[in-house]
């Protein structure tokens, strides 16, 4: 059954919702990356965009291993250090990519940095 037609006023606000399906995002700019993209176990491009950026920082921050990285998300170290190497090459090619990986990496720094008192 089709939904009733919308009355529109000319000086009304409307909320306006952009999704895609599943309620994925259909605006996505690699200069900017969410939080929670480091955190998602799903298969999609943006959680294995995520997942190489954290093993990325991982090893390049912390010396982790690609192999222990790839075992938290349950996901084949060859896979994971494919996706690191496509990472390079976009970090290489998309500047504004680049530039919200050096700030996520000197927040990460900071924080690392930071002595909690008790």
């Amino acid at each position: 059954m089709p939904r009733k037609p919308r009355i529109h006023f000319p000086s009304a606000f409307y909320h306006v919702i952009a999704r895609g399906n599943r309620r994925e995002k259909i605006f996505h700019n690699s200069s900017h990356i969410s939080p929670d993209l480091f955190y998602t176990h799903t298969r999609n491009r943006q959680g294995a965009l995520g997942r190489s950026i954290v093993g990325y920082l991982g090893r390049k921050l912390g010396g982790y291993q690609i192999k222990g990285t790839a075992e938290h998300f349950n996901r084949d170290p060859v896979v994971m250090s494919q996706g690191i190497k496509r990472l390079d090459n976009k970090l290489n090619e998309e500047k504004g990519l680049a530039k919200t990986i050096i700030s996520i990496e000197t927040s990460l720094i900071q924080k690392r940095s930071c002595k909690i008192l008790i």
